[in-house]
């Protein structure tokens, strides 16, 4: 099962396009993002990111497992937001 955090060390990667970039965001050590990227692709069993010595793209599942996880992410957020209005 895909987790909310995976979710949004997905979006953290994608936005920054560098994994330590990415890491410094989510407030955890390079290595663990990395695990918990890779974990996130071989639950899935597909690459979601293209990866060399310089940057980090997505790959066309990547694409479309971003625009996905945006849309959960902020319902997810928005969810929060009204349970603590009421």
């Amino acid at each position: 099962m895909i987790s909310h955090r995976q979710l949004v060390h997905a979006l953290c990667l994608f936005k920054h396009g560098n994994f330590t970039r990415a890491a410094i965001e989510a407030n955890i050590s390079q290595s663990a993002f990395s695990r918990s990227i890779q974990k996130l692709e071989d639950d899935l069993g597909i690459l979601l990111f293209d990866r060399d010595t310089a940057t980090v793209i997505p790959t066309s599942y990547g694409e479309i497992f971003l625009r996905r996880a945006a849309a959960i992410v902020a319902d997810a957020q928005e969810l929060e937001r009204e349970i603590h209005l009421m």
